[in-house]
């Protein structure tokens, strides 16, 4: 969360826990005679409600006719330490075996798939989130070339074909084309956009409780 100072809206971001970050803030101020700033708050930096850098103005001061200009670059992200977003880390994080640097293909996924179960379900290898996640990234023949700039569509679609194969672990669900798209699985329907719009395994014999990742 980005909260400038007097600002009664933060912006707010919505980051992978696993993922590496560098935001360049920039601000230009105008001064005019006699102005004075002492220690003079700009911004503040939180993680999940945790604040984890502020960054000042200091020691401008005396009198100025002139602008000044503002320029700091914030880096931080995956502590291998704490599991967590922290200043000046961007740390490998183990992906199914393999200690998997930022940027890579793998590094990629395994971030967006972050956003929705979360760091600790995707690193422990005994959950239904990791072997799905594995299975997404080293085995679905369907290979997603994800990247830093894919489009938010690709980040659903990738969101949304890791779910049906969590709902397969999940579920211990069989007769599933896993290589085909989710839309010809049994089962789940699809719109002319290739969106899921309906699951109806109700010969399944299923019992259970749903989980977070389905909305």
């Amino acid at each position: 969360c980005f909260e400038s100072d007097g600002c009664d809206i933060p912006t707010t971001l919505c980051s992978s826990s696993s993922a590496c970050y560098a935001f360049q803030i920039s601000q230009h101020i105008k001064y005019g005679s006699d102005y004075y700033i002492d220690d003079f708050e700009l911004l503040s930096i939180y993680v999940d409600g945790i604040e984890i850098k502020t960054i000042k103005y200091r020691d401008f001061s005396g009198a100025f006719s002139a602008t000044s200009y503002h320029q700091e670059v914030v880096e931080f992200g995956y502590s291998s330490t704490n599991g967590g977003l922290t200043i000046g880390h961007c740390d490998s994080v183990r992906i199914c075996g393999s200690e998997v640097p930022t940027g890579s293909r793998e590094r990629n996924i395994f971030d967006q798939l972050v956003k929705i179960s979360g760091t600790e379900n995707l690193i422990d290898r005994q959950t239904a989130e990791y072997k799905a996640a594995c299975w997404i990234i080293h085995e679905d023949e369907i290979q997603f070339e994800f990247s830093e700039t894919s489009s938010e569509k690709q980040s659903y679609l990738l969101h949304q074909r890791y779910i049906m194969e969590l709902l397969r672990f999940k579920f211990n669900l069989t007769g599933h084309m896993r290589n085909k798209h989710e839309c010809e699985w049994y089962g789940i329907y699809c719109d002319e956009d290739e969106i899921v719009v309906r699951i109806d395994l109700a010969g399944e014999g299923l019992s259970g409780e749903l989980f977070g990742e389905l909305g």
